[in-house]
């Protein structure tokens, strides 16, 4: 992907390096990064989750959830997704065929809301 070329090149001009794994500080110094710039902090996704997971667990479940076995969960932010209308499209057709079989929750993002409004589009009822 393009980031990663611009993590590597990041990466070597970099003072220091915050790593939220172990594996990262094992290729970073396979790139031929400092050791002495690199320091293992943890992974802040995985923080997140531990430290809201009480709250997600208190938090009432909605009533779709509870009347289906099953169900996909979609998210869809990425700009190469959501900023070109014929793969937003193209995305929102392949939904809605997925949701023919499988009951989909769609929590919509700022982003995608942003795109779908300016292309005038709405959700298909079954997404």
């Amino acid at each position: 992907m393009p980031e990663e070329i611009n993590r590597l090149v990041t990466d070597q001009i970099s003072n220091l390096l915050f790593t939220p794994s172990e594996d990262g500080n094992h290729n970073l110094a396979r790139e031929g990064v400092s050791r002495d710039k690199v320091f293992f902090v943890g992974n802040v996704m995985i923080d997140t989750l531990i430290r809201l997971l009480p709250k997600a667990r208190s938090t009432p479940v909605p009533p779709l959830a509870e009347s289906i076995d099953r169900f996909g969960l979609v998210t869809l932010h990425r700009p190469s997704n959501v900023d070109d209308p014929s793969a937003l499209d193209t995305l929102l057709e392949s939904l809605t065929q997925v949701s023919e079989s499988l009951p989909l929750v769609f929590p919509v993002h700022p982003r995608t809301r942003q795109r779908l409004d300016a292309s005038r589009q709405d959700l298909p009822g079954r997404l």
